[in-house]
């Protein structure tokens, strides 16, 4: 059985590379962004795996969080959609490419939201990409 950290650990080397990481002056990290950081961050995490597939009790499924970070411009407190949307297209494009390659972790983007308050700092604004996933289980 796999656990959410191990879909997490599975997740982190697929988007941290060059075409990524180029749009981002942060890091890639597990769950949560450091606290006060107001660098360009990524954050990743899984919500809980469902037991057995519908159509293979050796699969599981579940969703894939990536939330994307950016500081808000100082003047008018508006988020910088700009960087926001270049890093979550980078994101988007390496798990796409990777879903097209993989056959034991299958993943679908599922959506994207538009720019939101992050509710911990007033001056950052991050965008959620969801993305379901199939996993095996051995």
């Amino acid at each position: 059985m796999k656990a959410t950290f191990d879909i997490v650990d599975l997740t982190i080397p697929i988007i941290n590379v060059a075409s990524v990481t180029s749009t981002i002056d942060g890091g890639i990290h597990r769950i949560k962004k450091p606290v006060n950081s107001e660098l360009r961050d990524i954050t990743i995490a899984s919500l809980p795996i469902s037991g057995g597939h519908e159509n293979d009790v050796d699969l599981q499924q579940g969703t894939l969080i990536i939330n994307v970070f950016c500081k808000n411009f100082e003047t008018t407190g508006q988020p910088d959609s700009a960087k926001l949307e270049a890093t979550a297209k980078a994101v988007i494009a390496v798990i796409e490419a990777y879903a097209m390659s993989s056959t034991y972790f299958e993943i679908d983007v599922i959506n994207q939201s538009d720019p939101m308050e992050y509710p911990l700092q007033n001056n950052m604004s991050f965008i959620s990409i969801r993305i379901n996933y199939v996993i095996q289980i051995i």
